[in-house]
């Protein structure tokens, strides 16, 4: 279930880099493969390290905690987070 704007949200982190641009390229293959996928960096400005890649918007923890369920079996190591801003 997808969250709201302003409500809390949970997605799964599967990657950090410490510049912005391996982040953009793991979010883009992973969009490419069908995910709901996102970078992000830290700052007021979001340009500082480090740049995250995540996964998904989700309502509660708990599905968030499934989509990592089914991230693991398509080979992909990841944790629950606070979504993407």
């Amino acid at each position: 279930p997808a969250a709201g704007p302003r409500a809390p949200a949970f997605a799964v982190q599967v990657a950090a880099y410490d510049a912005p641009g391996g982040a953009a390229a793991l979010a883009a293959r992973l969009r490419a493969s069908g995910l709901d996928a996102a970078s992000e960096g830290q700052g007021p400005a979001g340009d500082q390290a480090p740049f995250r890649v995540k996964i998904g918007r989700y309502a509660t923890r708990a599905a968030a905690a499934a989509a990592l369920r089914d991230l693991r079996r398509r080979g992909l190591a990841g944790f629950v987070t606070a979504a993407p801003r």
